[in-house]
């Protein structure tokens, strides 16, 4: 197998793990998400597409912030909840 196959398979599976998580705001959706630029960047780079490697720069970078500002925490409950929610 070669990179881009590999590469071509999971970057749309990481692609709708991702949307579906951050759609149903689980915390999860960022972390599947900073996992799919490294794939993009290798077939970019295979391809000599430089619009894509900064394309997916710029989105991992969006992931990362996201991660590090601690979104990917702020559920806990596993229902999509923010932790302290409700109850006042």
């Amino acid at each position: 197998m070669t990179v881009d196959l590999v590469a071509q398979v999971v970057i749309p599976t990481l692609a709708a793990v991702t949307v579906a998580r951050l759609a149903r705001q689980r915390p999860t959706g960022d972390v599947v998400g900073l996992a799919s630029p490294p794939f993009w960047l290798a077939t970019a780079v295979v391809h000599r597409q430089r619009g894509v490697v900064v394309s997916s720069t710029i989105c991992a970078f969006a992931f990362a912030f996201a991660f590090a500002d601690g979104r990917w925490r702020t559920c806990r409950n596993g229902r999509g909840e923010a932790a302290d929610a409700g109850g006042d």
